[in-house]
């Protein structure tokens, strides 16, 4: 059994990966953080489970480990096959309007939290020779008007997952999609 936990796998690509996924036989867990209605429809679809976590909160994405840990199927399955993090914030905003609310959420989902979930997880993942994906942007070396709160943490992702390629290797594969 191959079990895969995608977040941000609730609505848009994450959700398209989520179906894809199933569809050839993995067993999803779909993270979301309000949209619960959403994941639990299209967990139903499938073979899917929903988890829910804010990732611009250290405590969740702690509990979120250790959920992922506990859940029957990733012990069931002897660990995790694929870490996908694909959880985003894209919101224009004027340069001069950026609050240090809005960047530090920006630095939680975008860099803190596949970090943090990366290093949480990758046991479960070592385990199975697993692999991670960073969902990464196509921004990273472009300036995009009143994007630049969302432009450098996404290019702190794609920096992170070159990182973690070399350092996981061979027993997690690590790759970035833009």
């Amino acid at each position: 059994m191959r079990v895969a936990l995608v977040t941000g796998g609730a609505r848009r690509i994450g959700a398209e990966i989520c179906r894809s996924l199933m569809a050839d036989g993995w067993f999803v867990l779909i993270h979301c953080r309000n949209s619960i209605d959403e994941a639990k429809k299209l967990a139903a679809t499938g073979s899917g489970d929903v988890v829910q976590a804010d990732l611009s909160s250290s405590d969740d994405i702690g509990k979120l480990i250790a959920e992922v840990k506990e859940h029957s199927f990733v012990e069931k399955a002897g660990g995790l096959d694929l870490l996908i993090h694909n959880a985003s914030i894209y919101k224009q905003i004027n340069f001069k309007d950026v609050t240090p609310e809005q960047l530090s959420k920006s630095v939680s989902v975008h860099l803190e939290a596949p970090f943090f979930l990366s290093q949480g997880l990758a046991p479960l993942l070592k385990s199975k020779k697993g692999s991670i994906i960073g969902m990464v942007d196509t921004s990273w070396d472009h300036s995009w008007k009143e994007l630049a709160h969302y432009t450098s943490t996404k290019g702190a992702l794609r920096q992170l997952i070159i990182n973690l390629a070399g350092e996981l290797a061979p027993e997690i594969r690590v790759n970035g999609i833009a």
